[in-house]
């Protein structure tokens, strides 16, 4: 069943107003993974000392050995008989989800997720349907860590018992119009519905904010 816009916007608002600790504690520790571990103020006393201002970064060691595993470690993916009969139909699974995880890429999707997840704490991403032609395809898209919203009343850390999930796209309102022209009044209700969160900030920044996609 699709959800109002009122009802997409309602539940983006609340998870960024529920999980504003929760987002500025994974963007200092994307920080602290980047070099930056001292604060202005930190920084300006050592200078007023004289002292150089040295930082041996654990984190990021720590973090790239561990994403370094995962790349070692990977599989491919297998279906396995649930009975001797059932042979055939998981080797043609096996070949199905393996065309899948080649033609999307699917090491660099998860290779990205589990760095945000050993960093930020929070990776995603969508698996979708696209039709080409009468044909339908499976896509997997990447989202990082800092388009995604979630119910804040999850206690699941897979998000199993989330009542909605979602991401934020950035994109011009004119060029939404042009590609949801039957939408017009919809979008033109989101972007006054701005949202100046830091997370969700566009990049560039100042701009204001869309919802991608929710659901229950």
């Amino acid at each position: 069943m699709e959800n109002s816009l009122a009802q997409l916007i309602e539940w983006a608002e609340a998870a960024e107003e529920s999980t504003t600790g929760a987002r500025k504690q994974a963007e200092r520790d994307r920080d602290y993974y980047d070099n930056i571990q001292w604060t202005a103020e930190e920084q300006a006393e050592l200078k007023k000392r004289k002292q150089p201002i040295i930082t041996i970064n654990r984190i990021k060691r720590k973090i790239d050995f561990l994403t370094g595993i995962e790349k070692q470690q990977r599989t491919d993916p297998k279906a396995y008989p649930r009975t001797p009969k059932d042979e055939e139909g998981a080797i043609a699974a096996s070949d199905a989800l393996r065309f899948v995880e080649q033609k999307n890429n699917f090491d660099s999707i998860a290779s990205d997720g589990w760095e945000n997840l050993l960093v930020e704490g929070v990776c995603g991403c969508e698996v979708g349907i696209r039709m080409k032609g009468d044909d339908p395809e499976i896509i997997i898209t990447g989202w990082a860590w800092d388009r995604l919203f979630y119910d804040p009343y999850s206690s699941k850390k897979d998000f199993s018992d989330a009542r909605f999930l979602g991401g934020m796209i950035w994109m011009d309102a004119d060029q939404a119009v042009t590609r949801w022209s039957h939408a017009k009044d919809a979008i033109e209700l989101t972007v006054s519905e701005a949202s100046t969160a830091d997370t969700y900030d566009d990049k560039p920044k100042h701009t204001m904010w869309g919802i991608r996609s929710a659901s229950a």
